[in-house]
């Protein structure tokens, strides 16, 4: 078995390959959700007595409840990338749907077919395996959208996210937008906002898409791309001092937001800087 491990605070993924025969699992202590992204096979899988059989595609789930216990058949290898979801992303997205997070029961499923779980989980296999191009603050925010996903279609409560809860208040709202600015080059994490906010993490994302209109690692992003901008009009700047100034994992991870932002890259910005000091200087 060949396997690879990333974890924060709100996310523990492990890709691996998986050789033919059985495969015993005592049970993840969190909610975990496996993405079948390996060739097409027949499992066979046992939820606590609970027997499944099927033709398990590429990018079919399972979600499988903290510290089930399972059993894993099959003839041939076959590839998967797990995701679970620490106790306290779940307990947050619960208290947003005022409902006690310990009333909460997830619901175990065997070759699922969801599509919003599918494109989130390859999503996140396809940032792993580029070495998330996109920061951790992206991996997080794909992280609690599992997350509501699972509390709001595959557990226990109802299907309706609750409209009330904390509020964020604006003078709030402008202490956050200015912490952003001011720690433009930090990795910033969901929780770190969340606590200039003073809220949990699932209403300050939630709140934030509602006032801004966009959501907060959007936000992010976009003024990233307006401080680098500003690096790169004043010419004085090489591409990886601005990459690294305003918070981008790479020259390449600049270039492709100013790219798609902006329509322009970081090296025709800087030229034309450079060529508008030369005319002054003329």
């Amino acid at each position: 078995m060949k396997e690879t491990v990333w974890k924060s605070d709100y996310l523990y993924m492990r890709l691996e390959s998986l050789e033919r025969g059985v495969k015993d699992c005592l049970g993840p202590p969190d909610p975990a959700i496996v993405v079948h992204v390996g060739n097409t096979v027949i499992l066979n899988c046992d939820f606590e007595g609970k027997r499944h059989r099927g033709l398990r595609a590429h990018g079919d789930v399972n979600i499988i409840p903290a510290n089930m216990p399972s059993r894993w058949e099959s003839a041939e290898e076959y590839s998967e990338l797990s995701l679970r979801l620490p106790r306290k992303l779940m307990d947050d997205i619960a208290s947003r749907m005022e409902i006690d997070p310990a009333r909460i029961e997830l619901r175990e499923h065997f070759q699922l077919r969801d599509a919003h779980l599918r494109h989130i989980g390859l999503a996140l296999k396809a940032e792993f395996e580029a070495g998330f191009p996109h920061g951790r603050l992206f991996a997080e925010s794909l992280a609690t959208a599992l997350g509501v996903i699972l509390v709001h279609q595959h557990s226990n409560a109802p299907r309706a996210l609750s409209s009330t809860g904390p509020k964020m208040s604006m003078s709030r709202l402008r202490d956050l937008l200015s912490y952003i600015d001011e720690h433009i080059s930090h990795e910033l994490s969901l929780r770190e906002l969340a606590g200039v906010a003073g809220l949990s993490v699932s209403h300050c994302k939630a709140t934030f898409r509602s006032m801004m209109g966009m959501p907060l690692h959007q936000y992010v992003i976009q003024r990233r791309v307006e401080h680098a901008r500003r690096l790169l009009d004043k010419g004085t700047h090489t591409i990886l001092e601005t990459a690294l100034s305003t918070g981008f994992s790479s020259p390449s991870h600049l270039a492709l937001h100013l790219k798609r932002q902006l329509g322009s890259t970081p090296g025709e910005l800087l030229r034309a800087a450079r060529a508008r000091a030369r005319k002054r200087n003329d």
